[in-house]
């Protein structure tokens, strides 16, 4: 079964490389990021990483962009993931950066926090085994 795997910050350095594996390794990959351009190459990227492995065994990656200093964003790109799949599998909560004040809680802690917590169910769902049939 293929692993749904949520990136955040997937769009340049760790969260990149990161979803690259992801993507080789044959899981879905949701990239999630701010900057709308570098979100795009990285999708690419993701989708060359996925190509490039045995037989692309993944699904498509899609892109989110979100800016984690909007919690508006945060929540609207749970929306977006919550439509995409069923479950999520894996989230990487890797966005981050160097901010100044409430900006610096918000992007570094916050966020990914309240990220986990919409997707909670979804989460919960991977780690449901399913039910066989008697």
């Amino acid at each position: 079964m293929t692993r749904t795997v949520v990136v955040t910050g997937g769009s340049a350095g760790i969260g990149l490389a990161a979803a690259k594996r992801f993507a080789a390794a044959g899981d879905r990959v949701i990239l999630l990021g701010r900057n709308e351009s570098r979100l795009a190459s990285a999708l690419e990227a993701t989708r060359t990483a996925a190509a490039a492995s045995a037989g692309a065994r993944g699904q498509e990656p899609l892109a989110i962009r979100a800016d984690f200093a909007d919690p508006s964003q945060v929540r609207a790109a749970a929306e977006q993931v919550r439509a995409a799949c069923d479950r999520v599998d894996v989230l990487v909560n890797n966005a981050g950066g160097l901010f100044r004040g409430a900006t610096c809680l918000r992007v570094n802690h916050l966020a990914g926090f309240e990220l986990a917590h919409l997707l909670l169910d979804h989460l919960k769902a991977a780690a449901t085994p399913a039910t066989r049939p008697a």
